[in-house]
């Protein structure tokens, strides 16, 4: 279980399907094992007759010695269809890498040679702008503006970067590889009883198997050199002054990031003293301070520390999802756009650590001093205003998220977090990126604590300005700025969906569509619970829509955000590919996810906090803003394992790669396939397609670049291929009623280059065509989608988890009646 624990730790998770089966194999070998740790026991403990007889004994159960050679027979089999698995995944894997590289390396080539081309970017101030602006903007042949060279330059680092990665993930797949064939092997060779093998048989078949690893080295061989090109490459193209800087960066990028010691002591350290913090405020309640009946303490100033505690919260709950993504080998990193720069668990819990601390302290310090029943402590602490003591989190942990330094406070998660602020608000205009969506989701459970700052500001506002508290103007159920926190980020949401049915060319009947009704129903309960706390007519309005909306919201969690319902499958009512193994655990959050969607539920009486038994409106908003919280917390848990089955699915393990320079090849393929539109409909009806919406659409190159990265060709694995490719089948429908005359005049460039990098190999050909397994020369074809292919996999796959579990089984008979041997000859 050794080697199989390691590997489990040290596989690309996207690529799980294809790494040698190394338990299943090994399963083969558990009677096999067995019988080798009896008969050696005997051999210690008894003598030669009784030895013997053991043996003699062994050898006469006819079941067992058949039970053995089908194993030996299975195990054969077995292996032989896994390395022909591992070679042929490394040989398209490999022959892919090496066509990116080419491309790469055109590109640095490109990029260097346009660095004399570049002109500088000049604003021109003048009266007549439509005549003046425009012949500024005029560039010669071949020149480039020195912001779009910067722009494009830092997007072929970027995909530099991504490159480099996935060769060194290729690399450490061939290296785990090697160690499980050679470790299995070895396993197979220690069987006991000989007489069951056919040694002939096995010189012939691993003598090939031998041929075929030595192939796997040799693979091994040429990824390092291909690898040591890519950083001469990227050294000569960005980093000629100080390679070193290069090869820090590469391996960083690629490196697993140690876990800084200092950061565990400082999350111990702070951990404890938060929990001693908590310890002491319970210690109060025990004594009959804080009351909730008659304490100071839930005053007006109250929801100022409760919104920055429940923006804690949420930073506790993000830590949670990290601590279970990393547990269960889930690639979060991928879909959240992180490169080398993310935080280990152990540093977000440090950060989140500190800023708990710092809270707790004020909380405490204002709970002594609004009690006053501390004697001289109290005084001692009442040098400030206990009505400003909420100022200091609220002025600490925003300047430690915008403190403005590239240097202190996790400057490279500072910047992310700034281009998704950027993306969520406007950049989904430019390009939509579904992470985008997630992250504005965040702000859709945010709720109680924005309508906490509004408040905050609000009540400050008074104090400073007046000298004395509000009268309750402040109060949320007034103010359409704290309604305002529930209705922005639906209103995002749905700018978004539209922006991804733009760049479809589809909206009417896609998911964009009914996401976009059902983000409006959202926002529509935001305005009517306004509404009703304004006027109780709306009231039932309110309650309708409301309860419409949760019942839509959860089936569409259930179908589409965490895709279960999947036809097929062998797990009910969920799919076939589960992250978190347990079935148990998915329909465990499935139900906690019904019920906290309904706790709108509590706020339909003014009074409710009074049946739930607490005795103040300020712990009952707390309350319903920690259940939303909590409610988030399961959602991201299932949503991102969602992304990674689909990154899973397509064998995607970093970004997507991209050629921002124009290549003077594709021009010329593009010219020569310009001349005939039977020849573009034959390459690939996709482009055909493109063509038809420019002419149609009139729309521009750059507009079309954007349409045409969602048009890809997906790349589907052989063994698990769980539900038909529906975008594909849609697109194939709709090719039949395209009318294709004229069409290629219309294809700009942009889409030829983009529909030219999506192409990918699809590997169930490999398997399903004995014809190219040889054929290096094909394996770059693009091959249309056959969905007979996909069902015979899902059979097949559902085939071999049930040999899985009759194995298991039969084992488990056979161990039983080896253990029977073993009582016999007293060796117990």
């Amino acid at each position: 279980m050794k080697f199989t624990h390691y590997l489990l730790q040290k596989l690309v998770p996207e690529w799980i399907k294809f790494y040698l089966n190394f338990l299943y194999l090994k399963s083969h070998l558990t009677v096999s094992h067995y019988v080798q740790y009896l008969v050696r026991k005997a051999k210690r403990h008894l003598d030669k007759s009784q030895y013997r007889d053991l043996k003699i004994d062994l050898m006469e159960n006819r079941d067992l010695v058949e039970k053995l050679k089908r194993d030996n027979r299975n195990f054969t089999n077995l292996f032989t269809d896994e390395i022909h698995k591992i070679i042929t995944f490394t040989q398209w894997k490999y022959l892919e890498m090496n066509d990116y590289f080419q491309k790469f390396r055109r590109q640095i080539a490109i990029m260097i040679d346009l660095q004399s081309k570049i002109v500088d970017d000049q604003i021109i101030i003048t009266w007549n702008m439509k005549e003046q602006i425009p012949s500024s903007r005029r560039l010669g042949d071949g020149q480039i503006t020195n912001h779009s060279y910067k722009r494009r330059k830092k997007e072929l680092l970027d995909s530099c970067f991504r490159f480099y990665t996935e060769l060194q993930q290729l690399a450490e797949y061939t290296e785990l590889n090697n160690q499980g064939i050679r470790k299995i092997l070895k396993k197979y060779k220690k069987q006991e009883l000989k007489v069951i093998r056919k040694l002939q048989d096995e010189k012939e078949h691993f003598g090939n198997v031998l041929k075929i690893t030595k192939k796997l080295k040799k693979f091994d061989e040429k990824i390092c050199h291909l690898k040591d090109d890519t950083e001469q490459q990227m050294i000569r193209g960005f980093f000629t002054e100080n390679p070193s800087t290069c090869r820090v960066l590469l391996r960083k990028y690629t490196s697993t990031q140690e876990i800084p010691k200092y950061a565990l002591f400082y999350f111990g350290f702070f951990a404890g003293f938060a929990l001693m913090l908590i310890l002491f405020i319970f210690a109060m309640r025990i004594d009959g301070l804080i009351d909730p009946k008659q304490s100071q303490v839930f005053s007006k100033v109250f929801p100022c520390f409760r919104g920055m505690g429940l923006f804690l919260c949420y930073y506790w709950f993000i830590s949670i999802d990290v601590a279970g993504w990393n547990y269960f080998k889930i690639n979060y990193k991928l879909y959240l756009g992180f490169n080398y720069h993310f935080s280990s668990l152990p540093e977000i819990l440090q950060r989140v650590s500190i800023l708990s601390t710092v809270y707790l302290i004020t909380f405490v310090w204002y709970c002594i001093v609004v009690e006053g029943s501390m004697g001289y402590i109290s005084q001692a602490l009442s040098i400030i205003d206990p009505r400003y003591l909420p100022l200091i989190p609220w002025t600490i942990i925003p300047l430690y998220v915008f403190y403005p330094t590239k240097r202190r406070f996790n400057p490279k998660g500072r910047n992310w977090m700034y281009n998704m602020f950027r993306g969520a608000l406007w950049g989904h205009f430019i390009k939509y990126e579904s992470r985008f969506t997630f992250f504005t989701d965040q702000f859709a459970s945010m709720v109680t604590p924005m309508r906490d700052l509004d408040y905050t500001v609000c009540y400050y506002h008074h104090l400073l300005s007046e000298g004395k508290e509000h009268d309750g103007e402040c109060d949320f159920r007034h103010r359409f700025t704290a309604a305002q926190a529930s209705i922005l980020p639906y209103l995002l949401k749905c700018l978004q969906y539209l922006t991804r049915a733009r760049d479809k060319g589809k909206f009417f009947g896609t998911d964009e569509m009914w996401n976009f009704c059902k983000t409006l129903t959202s926002m529509a309960v935001g305005i009517l619970a306004y509404m009703t706390r304004l006027d109780q007519t709306y009231k039932f309005y309110w309650i309708c829509v409301a309860i419409f909306c949760s019942c839509i919201e959860y089936w569409w969690d259930l179908k589409k955000d965490f895709l279960f319902f999947e036809v097929g499958t062998q797990n009910r009512f969920l799919r076939n590919d589960l992250g978190y193994n347990n079935p148990v655990i998915y329909y465990t959050l499935a139900i906690l996810n019904f019920f906290l969607r309904l706790t709108w539920v509590l706020t339909i009486s003014p009074d409710m906090y009074r049946f739930l038994g607490l005795a103040n409106i300020e712990l009952f908003i707390m309350l319903f803003g920690f259940i939303e919280m909590t409610r988030r917390l399961l959602n991201n848990f299932l949503k991102m394992e969602k992304e990674h089955i689909t990154n899973l699915r397509n064998l995607k393990t970093v970004q997507e790669i991209r050629f921002p320079f124009k290549d003077e090849s594709d021009f010329i393929e593009l010219r020569e396939l310009s001349q005939s539109s039977d020849t573009l409909q034959e390459i690939n009806p996709e482009l055909s397609h493109i063509a038809e919406r420019n002419q149609t659409m009139n729309s521009k190159p750059s507009f079309n670049s954007q349409m045409m990265n969602k048009v890809k060709s997906k790349k589907v694995s052989f063994l698990d291929l769980q539900s038909p490719l529906i975008e594909e089948q849609t697109a194939l429908r709709r090719l039949e009623s395209f009318n294709m005359k004229d069409m290629v005049r219309n294809v700009s460039y942009e889409d030829f280059q983009q529909l030219k990098n999506a192409q990918s190999f699809r590997l169930t050909q490999i398997f399903e065509n004995p014809n190219m397994k040889d054929k290096e020369s094909d394996i770059n074809s693009v091959v249309d989608v056959d969905l007979q292919a996909i069902e015979t996999a899902k059979q097949k796959e559902k085939l071999e988890k049930h040999k899985v579990q009759v194995l298991k089984e039969e084992n488990l008979i056979f161990k039983n009646l080896l253990k029977m041997y073993e009582k016999k000859y007293m060796l117990q």
